[in-house]
């Protein structure tokens, strides 16, 4: 891909082409090139078909003038969406994951893939991020679920998030309506059946389940406000499933900040366990798991927050799910088999989910 010589303001790339060696040698040089320059740079779709969001991802292969040790030979970038609606309704969620690594991932020692550039346009929503391409991890498709190994690995990346911000007085602020994409809940709610139905064409809900979503839309303020603003308080992912989670020899890093906000850490236990593992081996589990993550806070240094406390946040912990999964239904592209049989998977862990642990109405009123 030839240059177009200096570039005097980075910009954002609008298509994969912008993505240019001279682009590149711009944003890079200081973090990661040594001074060298991008000669060449080979963008590569990846993962068109396990994309909800209309984010674009591409590897990059990069080709430099001279050898320069602990250069990346290769990036993943990612794009916002280019449907221009979409990326509207994408700007907040991406304006969050760019200050997310901007702000918060640097030094930080968080369990993420390390990122040499994060910018959004404000105006346009058009937004960059150039990641650590980590070709030899292992992926886990959604559909298939977590093992337990893999489980506790995730655990304890969520436990080293939580720990690190645990009543932090410089925790980020995140309002109620950021984790639906700032659409207010009994907007995605009352379009949600038809939706469903479109996706799934038979479903038909529980009437406890479609009970638990009324009582939510109608007091969805108080719901908010209680799960993000009474403590203990931490960094969150908010969308913390087996997809947006990559495994090293050694670890489990994170992916995909787009809805990271605050609230209790064991939302985000809660949500990891409701959407990434098949509810038989959740229920044989999910005693231990939730015991390891509470010990994983302990050692952490974490204290005044028993195992009885978890168990008490847990339950109600599924409401943060069945919010994201509800909008991501409503809002986001679920075109195609694939994504119709994640949508199927999701659901069928959420509902076994509430019905194992009797989430309904009555329960948040009395909670």
């Amino acid at each position: 891909m030839p240059g177009r010589g200096p570039v005097a303001d980075a910009g954002i790339p609008a298509v994969a082409q912008e993505i240019t060696p001279d682009w590149l040698t711009h944003v890079l040089q200081a973090s990661a090139l040594g001074g060298a320059r991008v000669t060449a740079a080979c963008p590569t779709s990846i993962g068109t078909e396990e994309a909800f969001s209309g984010g674009r991802l591409y590897r990059v292969d990069l080709t430099l003038d001279r050898p320069v040790p602990g250069a990346p030979a290769s990036l993943v970038a990612k794009l916002s969406p280019e449907d221009p609606a979409l990326r509207s309704t994408m700007r907040p969620a991406n304006a969050r994951e760019t200050a997310f690594y901007r702000n918060l991932a640097p030094g930080s020692g968080l369990p993420v893939p390390y990122c040499y550039h994060a910018a959004q346009d404000a105006a346009s929503g058009a937004s960059i991020l150039l990641l650590q391409d980590l070709t030899a991890a292992r992926r886990v498709p959604f559909t298939t679920g977590c093992t337990a190994a893999d489980a506790r690995r995730v655990i304890k990346a969520l436990a080293i998030v939580h720990a690190r911000w645990w009543n932090d007085p410089a925790l980020p602020g995140a309002g109620g309506p950021a984790i639906l994409l700032d659409v207010p809940f009994r907007v995605a709610w009352a379009l949600y059946p038809a939706r469903l139905r479109n996706i799934l064409p038979g479903t038909d809900l529980p009437a406890a389940f479609l009970r638990l979503g009324d009582h939510i839309a109608a007091h969805e303020a108080d719901i908010f406000a209680r799960l993000t603003e009474a403590g203990p308080l931490t960094l969150l992912h908010r969308d913390p499933q087996a997809d947006n989670v990559i495994f090293t020899e050694k670890d489990a890093l994170l992916l995909d900040w787009q809805f990271c906000g605050k609230g209790r850490g064991v939302q985000d236990l809660a949500y990891f366990l409701i959407s990434s593992l098949d509810p038989t081996l959740r229920r044989a589990l999910e005693t231990e798991l939730v015991a390891h993550y509470h010990d994983l806070l302990i050692r952490a240094g974490v204290g005044d927050y028993t195992l009885a406390d978890v168990w008490a946040d847990y339950r109600i912990a599924v409401v943060g799910k069945l919010l994201l999964s509800v909008a991501a239904t409503v809002f986001l592209d679920n075109t195609g088999p694939a994504k119709a049989l994640w949508r199927a998977a999701d659901l069928q862990r959420l509902l076994a989910f509430c019905d194992d642990h009797q989430v309904s109405d009555h329960m948040l009123r009395q909670a």
